[in-house]
């Protein structure tokens, strides 16, 4: 899995890096067969009247070609962090799962050459 990070308005400290390394790790490793590479992007919003100026945004590329994006912006830039990697690995299930039900779904008696909805296929499996 290819982590890249990069901050804008900033420098990133060696600590901060580690700590987006190990958060992606964590969250992600489950579906690391599947990940081609994942991008984050720190930066601090100023000038705004805004209590939340820390903004984090990570970007997952899948093997398929798709790309998964997950936002937050907080007041501390480590929840920022937390929060985005975490909306990034809850859409990435969701988009996983999605591509397995549609294209690997064995097709049930009586339905041959159809698409089958969920419903009608756990039916047909019982």
């Amino acid at each position: 899995m290819n982590i890249r990070s990069q901050a804008n308005n900033f420098s990133l400290s060696r600590m901060d890096e580690n700590y987006i390394r190990s958060r992606v790790i964590f969250a992600l490793t489950t579906y690391r067969a599947d990940l081609d590479a994942v991008h984050v992007w720190l930066f601090r919003i100023s000038g705004i009247e805004s209590d939340n100026n820390n903004h984090c945004r990570v970007e997952v590329t899948l093997r398929n070609g798709h790309s998964i994006i997950g936002d937050s912006s907080a007041l501390d830039l480590y929840a920022a962090i937390d929060r985005a990697v975490e909306r990034a690995a809850c859409k990435t299930a969701c988009s996983l799962e999605r591509h397995i039900l549609n294209f690997h779904r064995p097709r049930a008696a009586g339905f041959r050459g159809k698409r089958v909805s969920a419903a009608a296929y756990r039916e047909n499996s019982l």
